[in-house]
């Protein structure tokens, strides 16, 4: 009778145990962000370390990056189209060829770092955004694909979870287009930092970035405009 009374004892605080870990893995993991989660003509993903400034720690970002692209697999000897550096934000930007099927499409990997004290820099995570214009039978357009874009630097995760704008000092964002319209468009009233064109497969691209997203608002409610 005792030793039932353990092995119960024992239960529920293994399913205490079980279910806090699961409430507190939720908490850091919930990031399901309607209104900065649109369907456009691209597609993509990010990563991101969950304790960035405790990271392991590099004396350069030039340092960093071949440990950084030889752990991701989704890394194809890409060429650096921009780097840049805005106060604790440092980041270096691949363009890369992405095969499926018959279709061939640029890829753009971001790899983010954020910028020490002592001017080390330590790896925070990456993005890749595809151009998926040229496989959709329908295109979504210029303007939703730059608000679906912007929605990665205001999700929940990027911006409250892992609170980037106090981390670099700023909230950058970017994103790709086959429209030259982002040349000369305006997010909530503010204009593109940079724009790089490029060519792959025969076709024009456009890398727009903008160095500290000020909007307070999220990429649902932007206001877009050329």
């Amino acid at each position: 009778m005792k030793k039932r009374i353990i092995l119960l004892i024992c239960l529920v605080v293994t399913i205490l145990i079980l279910g806090l870990s699961i409430l507190i893995q939720n908490k850091d993991t919930d990031v399901y962000d309607s209104s900065n989660m649109i369907v456009s003509d691209n597609s993509g993903g990010s990563e991101y370390e969950k304790d960035i400034l405790n990271r392991l720690s590099f004396d350069s970002v030039e340092d960093a990056l071949p440990i950084v692209t030889k752990n991701d697999s989704s890394y194809k000897d890409g060429e650096i189209i921009y780097q840049t550096r805005i106060d604790n934000y440092s980041a270096v930007f691949f363009q890369q060829e992405t095969v499926l099927a018959k279709y061939k499409f640029p890829t753009i990997i971001c790899y983010e770092f954020v910028v020490n004290e002592n001017d080390t820099v330590s790896y925070v995570g990456r993005r890749v955004c595809n151009s998926n214009h040229d496989m959709l039978s329908t295109s979504y357009g210029w303007i939703q694909t730059v608000r679906s874009d912007l929605g990665y630097s205001t999700s929940h995760l990027y911006k409250d979870i892992l609170n980037i704008r106090e981390v670099y000092g700023v909230l950058p964002a970017w994103g790709l287009s086959v429209s030259e319209q982002v040349k000369n468009m305006t997010v909530d009233g503010q204009s593109v930092d940079k724009v790089i064109e490029f060519t792959a497969n025969d076709k024009t691209y456009y890398f727009w970035f903008i160095e500290d997203l000020k909007t307070q608002r999220d990429a649902m409610n932007m206001d877009i405009k050329e």
